[in-house]
């Protein structure tokens, strides 16, 4: 049995991020702090064109799945009156395989390759005050994250015996991550994102 799948189509989304930061002082004025980079209008437009094609067979009790799609990600970014455009590929293989021992006893195996981009907030260059003294700041540079995915399984439920086991492994791996970096200044903690890779998981359930 053989089987050939295509996909296509697009994701398309539009955010519009906005903070305005100041001090209310006793005498009822306010102290405005946009000239010292306080404060974001925001705004990205994502558009995600994408096109794929699976392949499923089967031989015996084993049926393999390997997939690929290709992604072509537009983003525009747009702070204030200032205006940045990017784009990038990537391709993404997925790969599963399932062995059917019987209907009561299952093996299965899936790998993907995953992305993520960053939300508005994330890219978002201008300086916004989650408390009295931490600071947030975005990054409109960043790009993509990255990472490995798989998961192996094993199935296998008896009625006459009365069991049941579902028990399964996963592993990830990122190549590119997005983390939180702190920076002190004075007593003002300011918070930052940057790419790093981060070590693999692995994970019993």
């Amino acid at each position: 049995m053989n089987h050939v799948y295509f996909t296509t189509g697009a994701n398309i989304v539009n955010d519009n991020y906005s903070t305005f930061d100041f001090q209310l002082l006793q005498d009822g004025t306010t102290n405005d702090f946009t000239d010292s980079n306080f404060g974001n209008q925001s705004r990205v437009n994502f558009n995600d064109i994408y096109f794929g094609v699976d392949y499923k067979f089967k031989s015996g009790i084993v049926t393999i799945k390997p997939s690929l799609t290709y992604h072509n990600f537009f983003w525009g970014i747009e702070q204030f009156t200032e205006r940045n455009n990017k784009s990038k590929a990537v391709l993404l293989p997925k790969f599963t395989t399932k062995i059917e021992f019987n209907s009561s006893k299952v093996l299965s195996f899936n790998y993907s390759l995953r992305t993520r981009f960053p939300t508005v907030t994330q890219f978002a260059n201008r300086f916004t005050l989650t408390n009295f003294n931490n600071i947030y700041r975005g990054d409109e540079t960043l790009e993509n994250e990255l990472y490995h995915n798989a998961r192996i399984s094993y199935y296998r439920f008896s009625l006459f015996k009365n069991i049941r086991y579902n028990l399964s492994v996963n592993y990830r791996k990122s190549t590119r991550n997005l983390k939180t970096a702190n920076v002190i200044q004075g007593i003002d903690n300011i918070l930052s994102l940057i790419h790093i890779s981060e070590p693999t998981r692995l994970g019993m359930i």
